[in-house]
């Protein structure tokens, strides 16, 4: 009998042990299979997706044909909006994940300092989300898509670093593929000089001038400063920075703090001088003194490659200039 009770309690044991033991071998979940549970989730009350290879799960709302898809070292014109899976829309500080002007108006960001136009993205040149490249590399100009793009997706370039650390929805516009980007904007300069200058040709490759009223005295030499009046804007017609205080408050980007003062710029005509954009630079070398002009030029002129708070990289410029007078250095 006390063989049978020793027996009894080790049949009991054995199988806590198995147990116990099985546990001790199961592997933690990884972050990424969290995140693919509430991606699966959210997929089976949002029916419709597709779904690739590296994880990213996209629904063509509407296709479009006929066109070119992008690819690597393109650049891409796109209007975006990024929402959480709750269909929230994502705010980046106090900036919605956005370019639509009527979402920021509803969020109440809306500012007349902000441009709200096409955004520009390039492909392959580890500044935009792998997921979102991949998706772009499907559509087509005038197509539009919803992507879901996992945290793994959020990868920039070579860099394995995540921007993300949940699943986000993405809704991408593709309005225009840009295979050469300075090409791009020597026919969107032509096209701006063709409408609304007539007759008027480059001085220099992507570079534009024209004297709108004519001055007194002599142009100004190496050392000159010049006092001049000016309105930067992008061919679009935003207003990005001026010091005539009418004309920032007509463009509704008045600045109480702003004096608006009138600019005097000690002419630099040395290739090595970078204080002011080059354009605007190249331009006050062909005024005379009381005289109006305006400029318009390519991002080889401007800020390049790396644009500047609201101006995008690869964007052309504007300068209307309005001179006060010119001065002889001593």
């Amino acid at each position: 009998m006390k063989t049978m009770i020793k027996r009894n309690k080790w049949l009991l044991i054995l199988p806590l042990c198995a147990v116990i033991f099985a546990c001790a071998e199961q592997t933690e979940e990884s972050t990424d299979e969290i995140e693919q549970r509430i991606i699966d989730a959210y997929l089976s009350e949002n029916p419709g997706y597709s779904a690739t290879s590296s994880g990213l799960c996209y629904k063509v709302v509407w296709e479009s044909s006929g066109f070119d898809k992008p690819v690597d070292d393109n650049f891409v014109y796109v209007n975006y909006t990024g929402y959480d899976l709750k269909g929230n829309i994502i705010i980046n500080g106090a900036v919605p994940y956005s370019n639509s002007e009527d979402i920021a108006k509803q969020l109440g960001t809306f500012a007349y300092t902000k441009y709200y136009g096409p955004k520009l993205w390039g492909i392959n040149k580890s500044t935009l989300y792998a997921g979102l490249e991949e998706a772009v590399k499907m559509m087509q100009p005038n197509g539009k898509m919803r992507v879901i793009v996992p945290s793994w997706l959020s990868t920039m370039g070579t860099s394995s670093s995540r921007s993300l650390a949940a699943p986000i929805i993405v809704d991408v516009e593709l309005l225009t593929v840009v295979t050469d980007i300075t090409k791009y904007q020597a026919k969107i300069l032509a096209d701006y000089a063709y409408y609304n200058y007539s007759g008027l040709d480059s001085i220099q490759y992507n570079f534009f001038y024209r004297t709108l009223k004519m001055g007194t005295g002599l142009y100004p030499q190496h050392g000159d400063t010049i006092d001049v009046r000016y309105v930067g804007s992008l061919l679009d017609g935003f207003v990005f920075d001026t010091n005539i205080a009418d004309t920032a408050s007509f463009y509704r980007i008045y600045d109480k703090a702003n004096r608006y003062n009138i600019l005097s710029v000690v002419l630099d005509t040395s290739s090595t001088a970078i204080d002011y954009v080059l354009g605007f630079k190249k331009a006050l070398e062909r005024v005379t003194e009381n005289s109006e002009a305006v400029t318009f030029f390519s991002s080889d002129f401007g800020y390049k490659s790396e644009g500047q708070g609201e101006i995008q990289p690869y964007t052309p410029m504007r300068f209307y200039l309005k001179i006060d007078r010119i001065r002889r250095k001593k």
